[in-house]
């Protein structure tokens, strides 16, 4: 079993020198300096008078290297940081290298330089506008086949590990974010920013809230058709021509605007019918939505009604005598015994 040595250590150090050393690769990443303007541009001139970028000869020793690329990482092990980025922008500057714009060909400054890799392609200022992306011709299918690249991919059983990885390790971040004030702050914005949006789909009818009993979380089903109550799915049997949550009405309570959603719609002879038992009559909201009902019905022509469980079991003997579902049935005789 090999020997474990901490990461950094001087001890860690002189082995990757060893190591580096006899795979021919230098080993002198310990001999970085910091370089003076004078001895960069006596570097410069070396590079220049050696044609380096063609015979990438050392400009520190005699060696000459196989690749360019080998060459630079020479340059790396020697120079420290801030020297690396002097040397390799006077020597683009010097060697006269491209640094102009590919686009606007506006002169690139120390600023747009990236060190060993040279002058970026591009300025900020078409950057910033996405200039790469104008006036080309761009394949129309290269979009469709990453994605399908992508979707193959994430089907795949390395795939599906990748996404749980990134997905828990997003988790984590979110959730911590999520405890900082600015990420609280972001939480509520969020929230008032979706329920403005959400409040809008509703009330232009694009969107329709879950069909299910807000109170008991109880699904009523009829006819391959969802309900908010049992007793909707009683009076869509009673009347199959009535439309369900057709008419959207805006209203206020408690100083916000809300939609409501009235239960069915006669369109023939204009009903608009809300299904509510009689207890919750005097419901302070149930009143503030009966009152825009009523205004949106004097606009429209219609005329408004509340059935409540009265209306419903009058039709007991149909009700049973239908195809509705047991449970549904269950609930009519129970409302019909009361």
């Amino acid at each position: 079993m090999s020997k474990t040595r901490k990461f950094g250590s001087q001890e860690y150090r002189d082995h990757m020198s060893k190591v580096a050393k006899e795979n021919g690769f230098g080993g002198n990443t310990t001999v970085q300096r910091w370089y003076s303007d004078d001895e960069i541009g006596e570097l410069v001139d070396r590079y220049i008078n050696l044609d380096c970028e063609n015979t990438y000869k050392s400009i520190f020793t005699d060696k000459v290297y196989d690749t360019f690329t080998k060459w630079k990482m020479d340059v790396g092990r020697r120079l420290d940081e801030d020297s690396r980025k002097r040397f390799h922008y006077q020597k683009d500057v010097r060697s006269n290298a491209r640094r102009r714009c590919v686009d606007c060909d506006v002169l690139l400054i120390e600023e747009n330089h990236k060190g060993p890799v040279g002058f970026v392609k591009r300025c900020p200022g078409c950057l910033s506008i996405g200039s790469w992306l104008r006036g080309k011709d761009k394949d129309p299918t290269r979009g469709l086949n990453i994605s399908k690249s992508k979707k193959a991919f994430y089907r795949s059983k390395k795939g599906k590990e990748v996404a749980t990885t990134i997905g828990k390790k997003n988790s984590i971040r979110m959730k911590a974010f999520s405890k900082t004030p600015k990420g609280r702050e972001n939480i509520e914005r969020s929230k008032k920013r979706n329920s403005v949006l959400m409040k809008d789909k509703i009330a232009k009818g694009e969107f329709t809230p879950a069909r299910r009993n807000s109170r008991t979380h109880w699904t009523a089903e009829y006819n391959g058709q969802k309900f908010r109550s049992s007793w909707e799915a009683m009076w869509t049997a009673i009347y199959p021509d009535h439309l369900y949550e057709t008419i959207r009405v805006t209203y206020t309570f408690n100083g916000s605007s809300h939609t409501y959603i009235v239960d069915f719609e006669d369109r023939e002879n204009k009903i608009a019918y809300e299904i509510k038992p009689e207890e919750h009559a005097n419901d302070q909201r149930v009143l503030a939505k009966e009152k825009a009902a009523v205004e949106w019905c004097k606009e429209n022509g219609y005329e408004y009604k509340i059935a409540t469980q009265k209306d419903i079991a009058i039709h007991e003997e149909f009700l049973l005598s239908s195809d509705l579902p047991e449970n549904i049935k269950d609930r009519v005789r129970i409302m019909c015994k009361k």
